[in-house]
C-alpha cells in the first residue's frame, strides 16, 4: 500500500484559477486526522458551563435560546481509577443566559 503523504496548495498541480491563499492551519488536518487544537474548540464551544469552588457548584447556561428543559445533570466522583460515587443533578431550569450557584451538602 502506497501512502502519499504531500499536502499542496492551490496553484500546486498548474491548476487555474486556484485558491492561492489557502493555507492548512484548520481543525482537521487533509488527511482528517484531528488538529490538537480540536479539543480545545470543543471546550469552548460547549453552551454549558460549570465550576466548583469551594463547595459552591456553579452552572451557567450561554446558549441564547435554548434552556436547560430537555437536559439531565449527571456526576461521577472518582478515584484511584474507581467510581466512588454518582448521582443526578436536580436543579431547576435555567433559562438562555443565566446561571445559577448552590452550596454542596457535606
Amino acid at each position: 500500500m502506497i501512502v502519499f503523504r504531500n499536502w499542496a496548495y492551490g496553484g500546486d498541480f498548474g491548476d487555474t484559477p486556484n485558491n492561492l491563499n489557502f493555507c492548512l492551519n484548520g481543525l482537521i488536518w487533509p488527511d482528517r486526522t484531528p488538529h490538537p487544537a480540536l479539543n480545545e474548540v470543543k471546550y469552548c464551544y460547549q453552551p454549558i458551563k460549570i465550576s466548583f469552588t469551594n463547595g459552591v457548584i456553579k452552572i451557567t447556561n450561554t446558549n441564547f435560546f435554548q434552556t436547560t428543559k430537555d437536559l439531565e445533570f449527571n456526576w461521577v466522583i472518582e478515584g484511584d481509577r474507581c467510581k466512588l460515587d454518582y448521582g443526578t443533578l436536580s436543579q431547576p431550569t435555567l433559562e438562555f443566559n443565566w446561571e445559577i450557584e448552590g452550596d454542596v451538602g457535606s
